[in-house]
């Protein structure tokens, strides 16, 4: 049996239903979720689908005064760059009241374990995504402490992160800080050019797994499992001073896994 046929042949999430409706957060990795989702569905029903995607402010809200663009803007900065964005008829309903959705998150998907390519789309494939040599990408839980916490997703302290970009700068590493102040575009321009993206779980996530990037988590959160699984987790048994020497070799593990989901979603979607 051919790929093909042995996921769309046994897809459980809602086949044949093309409408989802969506409840985002000021993430762009939840948004980012859902096009996945809308745009897998398209594909496997081979019609469009229509995601109804509901903002709970207006289309001009900053989640923070330092933001250099709103919540939309950057939802639709990212959604232009998907491959086959038409696939997809977004219902964007700004000031939604509706408290049901805002309690189930979605409705029209079921999540199942082990269901990967539910979750699984790409960027446009004619992005450049060419890395440059030994160029990390990376992002800490700075200014979102309390929710990283409460999440069992902060296992670093502030300053332990500094000392893991010192050192990992001594061993010949060129490091990229981004945060949630960064502008989209430059954002998704250091991802594409990047190596490697090293982070805590959260923030620039799905435009790594859309881009096909190496990746490498330190964290004890199991979300990586459901939304990045071609990441390497690294959970309470990494050290920088035991285990630093072993990076080279985790970059190279996290490349591989990289690799073979995304020659998988492509043989999946082409067939080749």
């Amino acid at each position: 049996m051919d790929l093909w046929n042995h996921w769309a042949g046994n897809w459980r999430d809602n086949y044949g239903n093309d409408k989802i409706r969506w409840k985002t957060t000021v993430g762009i990795g939840d948004s980012m979720y859902a096009l996945n989702v809308a745009h897998m569905r398209a594909l496997v029903n081979q019609k469009p689908t229509k995601l109804q995607i509901h903002f709970y402010h207006d289309d001009f809200y900053y989640h923070h005064y330092e933001d250099p663009e709103s919540v939309y803007d950057r939802f639709e900065y990212v959604r232009k760059r998907y491959m086959w964005p038409d696939l997809v008829h977004i219902d964007p309903v700004f000031n939604s009241n509706d408290t049901k959705l805002y309690k189930q998150f979605y409705q029209g998907i079921t999540r199942f374990r082990h269901s990967e390519l539910y979750r699984y789309w790409s960027f446009n494939p004619t992005l450049n995504t060419t890395p440059v040599n030994r160029k990390i990408v990376l992002w800490r839980p700075t200014s979102n402490l309390l929710q990283q916490m409460n999440n069992d997703k902060h296992i670093l302290l502030d300053w332990e992160w500094q000392r893991l970009i010192d050192r990992l700068t001594d061993f010949g590493w060129n490091i990229v800080e981004i945060d949630y102040r960064t502008p989209i575009r430059e954002a998704m321009y250091h991802i594409r050019t990047c190596e490697c993206c090293l982070s805590y779980e959260g923030m620039w996530h799905y435009i790594a797994k859309n881009m096909f990037k190496p990746h490498i988590v330190i964290s004890t959160s199991n979300i990586s499992v459901w939304h990045t699984p071609a990441a390497v987790v690294l959970k309470d048994n990494f050290f920088i001073d035991r285990d630093l020497k072993k990076f080279d070799y985790i970059v190279e593990q996290a490349t591989e896994r990289a690799e073979i989901y995304r020659q998988l979603f492509y043989k999946f979607v082409n067939g080749y």
